[in-house]
């Protein structure tokens, strides 16, 4: 993997229990996946750990709605097929500088993926579906 502007990339597996610390580290995450027919209702859970650490998200596109919830955002990076991995790594590494990258990723983590949020819209569709 190249090295750009100082960054130096580190890949380990870790202890379930090391996962914390190592999050509380790093500046950005990456949630890449096989775009497909299983990856269209995928939510990967790493992406919600990503963004309430603070950090910015480069994603995969056609994974899930990570597209809705990240793209527009300034901490999401959406990556296609055929974008170029130097370039992936600069609009990253764009959003990991950004002063307000901590705030925005938490708030898109609180909107999107917090237990309150999750609670709240299946009690108003069960409410929806159940006529009360």
């Amino acid at each position: 993997m190249a090295e750009a502007e100082g960054v130096h990339p580190l890949i380990r597996s870790l202890q379930h229990e090391e996962v914390p610390e190592w999050l509380s580290a790093m500046d950005a995450g990456l949630a890449l996946m096989r775009p497909g027919p299983a990856t269209r209702a995928s939510a990967p859970t790493k992406v919600g750990e990503y963004l309430a650490s603070g950090m910015a998200v480069a994603a995969t596109v056609g994974v899930g709605d990570l597209e809705t919830q990240l793209g527009g955002e300034a901490v999401g990076v959406m990556v296609r097929p055929d974008d170029a991995p130097q370039a992936v790594a600069g609009r990253l590494l764009e959003a990991a500088r950004r002063p307000e990258r901590m705030a925005k990723a938490q708030g898109l983590a609180e909107r999107h993926y917090s237990l309150n949020t999750g609670v709240e819209g299946y009690l108003a569709l069960y409410r929806e579906l159940g006529g009360g």
